[in-house]
């Protein structure tokens, strides 16, 4: 969970929520000024709107996308102490990365992050007990691509035991048939066949 304060390394808090850490790196006798902290995660959201919050001094950003490092675009930033929430619009519910920057200049040093429920206004800490879940890494599921065929346009198809599927590329080798066939790609409702071409005796087959 994010909820780090300098007050956290001698059992106080700061902030809307108890139980604090101290700063990851930092020590009560090293202080805790001029610095800045960049967490990584992966959330599960719901689909729909999801209301965020952070609580800090001083500073922060939040950003998320397919690539996350100081040029991913953030969702919301802050020079100064901050105190605010934001909507984000989850378009299907699923795991999305996401970074969050906090910086410390002087003074007071906290930060917490959470989500807010827009019908009670209640707070909960990200990864707290029935909060939005975090992971520190995720993996795109992989999508099992098949080759399909049929003697017949409107015929049965099946599935191509010789066809050698490369994710990569997006494209499936296979023998070139002896007789007339009609191929289909099976492993997502919007995979599309883009091209076929002849490589002496195998076709290559692109999909999209």
């Amino acid at each position: 969970m994010i909820n780090y304060s300098q007050e956290g390394f001698t059992g106080g808090f700061a902030g809307s929520f108890e139980g604090d850490e101290g700063i990851p790196g930092q020590s009560d006798e090293g202080g805790t000024d001029n610095w800045a902290m960049a967490a990584v995660t992966y959330l599960d959201l719901p689909a729909g709107v999801v209301r965020f919050g952070v609580q800090s001094d001083d500073g922060y950003k939040v950003a998320a996308g397919l690539t996350l490092d100081s040029s991913t675009p953030a969702l919301s930033f802050f020079n100064g102490v901050a105190n605010d929430t934001f909507d984000v619009v989850v378009p299907q519910a699923g795991v999305y990365g996401f970074r969050m920057v906090w910086f410390e200049r002087g003074g007071g040093a906290f930060v917490e992050w959470f989500t807010v429920d827009p019908a009670t206004g209640k707070r909960t800490l990200i990864n707290a007990d029935g909060g939005i879940k975090a992971y520190t890494s995720a993996q795109a599921p992989v999508v099992a691509v098949q080759l399909l065929g049929s003697a017949n346009l409107n015929g049965t198809y099946t599935a191509l035991a010789g066809a050698v599927v490369d994710l990569t590329a997006k494209t499936i080798t296979i023998a070139r048939p002896t007789e007339n066939q009609f191929f289909k790609i099976s492993g997502a409702s919007s995979l599309t066949i883009s091209g076929v071409r002849l490589v002496g005796e195998t076709l290559v087959i692109a999909y999209r």
